[in-house]
């Protein structure tokens, strides 16, 4: 996945076994669904036939009650608050923010350079932005340092669970 095959990846699972099939990840019982009709089916069924659950390392970090881990009507109405704030007129309020963001990373990391790692920069790009809408923090030092803080969460979110005897963190 690392070598950015993940859609490869996707494509050759949905032509063996189709768009809904069974598989383990990690020891854990999963079910992969794919496509536009699965989408709907997720965010729209009832929290009983199908419920979303994330790796232990995941509420560890975000706690059992984050929007990851809400089901039913707590997920609609929390879900339905963070949509809001996607809505056109809404992001109309936020173009000339997120425009000059977007100018002033790409003056930073990738003009007048002829090779760029472009994922780590897209991922350093939507950061800044977010962290500049929703948080209202601006270009400076203390950005930077919840950028490098947020990289080392993420670390641990992605990160395989191992239970290691005699470690505090189990």
């Amino acid at each position: 996945m690392r070598a950015n095959t993940a859609e490869n990846w996707l494509q050759k699972r949905v032509e063996r076994y189709g768009p809904i099939s069974k598989m383990n990840v990690f020891g854990t019982p999963t079910v992969f669904l794919h496509g536009q009709a699965a989408n709907k089916y997720i965010y729209t069924c009832d929290g009983d036939i199908l419920a979303n659950q994330q790796p232990s390392s995941i509420r560890r970090i975000f706690g059992e009650g984050n929007i990851m881990e809400l089901r039913g009507n707590d997920h609609k109405r929390i879900r339905g608050a963070l949509v809001s704030f996607l809505k056109p007129e809404v992001l109309k309020q936020y173009v000339l923010q997120v425009d000059e963001e977007i100018r002033k990373h790409f003056e930073k990391h990738w003009h007048g350079k002829d090779k760029i790692l472009a994922m780590p920069l897209m991922k350093k790009l939507t950061f800044n932005v977010m962290s500049s809408l929703i948080i209202g923090i601006e270009r400076g030092s203390r950005r930077d340092l919840l950028g490098q803080l947020f990289l080392q969460i993420m670390e641990g979110v992605l990160s395989v669970p191992i239970n290691l005897p005699l470690h505090t963190l189990q």
